[in-house]
């Protein structure tokens, strides 16, 4: 447990590390866009501009807004900040209309942890068109060059195949766990059991898993800064759960989930606190004048269920 709360401290520290002498971050943080200067000035001519891929470059440039709404919105919870939640969904926004538009970004960590997040947040449009990405991924030569080295996103694409009642044999040779003592594999077999100490092992497992691995610069989870505070995979485990009826023993001993509890909404998780973000409709139109998206995707990509 020593380990781990070392590392756990790191990763905190490497949070507040970040913006101490970044100064696009500074800039950013200041623009009413949340980009630095030269980004925004990019931005403003891709959407004057008449070229005939200004719109997909406008998507482009709202996605990478990424880092500095997944730190601010970190730092913000770190204060007890409670609005940090929104900054943080605000993060995958435009990680969402990337991927919708391009099929790009960063699959091996980012993108299955956008399929969780987006089904915590009540985004089950998005959630299942992630769910089918990776469900279809042994097709995709691409993705399985990406996927070769990683059990994230195999473990999240597998509890929403579960969920969705598909065959998890359809995943092939990504059905095996590289990480024998991540708890992920017991995870999946126990998704819709009664509650049991392998359950709760397992959930122990997989929480020092994500510190590990948060805290390493080369880590499984080193482009995913929005969740090195909090687990969104067990949440998305246990959400999975409860939608079915089940109780599950809460692994509040572990020092994660003690982090987690400190921060975690006070109300609903699908709360939204932050002023309309104008850059990212601004850029969707762009994108819907040239075709690279349909007025209908906006619709889909904000239903709630």
């Amino acid at each position: 447990m020593a380990l781990l709360e070392k590392q756990l401290k790191r990763i905190i520290n490497q949070y507040k590390a970040w913006t101490e002498d970044n100064s696009d971050y500074s800039e950013a943080i200041a623009n009413p866009y949340f980009m630095d200067n030269s980004a925004y000035q990019r931005f403003q001519k891709q959407l004057r501009s008449g070229k005939d891929n200004a719109g997909w470059t406008a998507v482009m440039s709202i996605s990478h807004r990424y880092a500095y709404f997944a730190y601010y919105g970190g730092l913000k919870l770190l204060s007890g900040e409670q609005d940090g939640w929104d900054y943080i969904d605000r993060a995958y926004d435009g990680e969402w209309m990337k991927f919708k538009i391009a099929h790009d970004g960063d699959i091996e960590a980012g993108t299955a942890f956008m399929l969780a997040h987006s089904h915590l947040l009540g985004y089950q449009n998005r959630a299942d068109y992630l769910g089918n990405f990776f469900y279809r991924f042994e097709q995709d030569a691409k993705a399985r060059e990406q996927l070769e080295h990683t059990d994230i996103p195999r473990l999240i694409a597998q509890l929403w195949a579960k969920s969705q009642n598909l065959p998890l044999e359809h995943f092939g040779s990504f059905l095996v766990f590289e990480n024998e003592n991540s708890g992920y594999a017991e995870l999946v077999r126990g998704l819709y059991e009664p509650d049991c100490a392998a359950i709760q092992q397992a959930m122990r497992q997989a929480l020092d898993f994500h510190i590990e691995q948060s805290a390493k610069e080369s880590g499984r989870m080193c482009t995913s800064v929005a969740y090195y505070l909090f687990p969104v995979e067990i949440l998305y485990f246990l959400k999975l759960r409860e939608e079915k009826g089940l109780t599950t023993e809460l692994p509040v001993e572990h020092i994660l989930w003690q982090a987690y509890e400190k921060i975690k909404p006070q109300h609903d998780y699908a709360a939204k606190l932050l002023d309309w973000d104008e850059a990212l409709k601004l850029a969707f139109d762009k994108a819907v004048s040239q075709g690279f998206l349909q007025t209908e995707d906006w619709a889909f990509s904000y239903e709630r269920v």
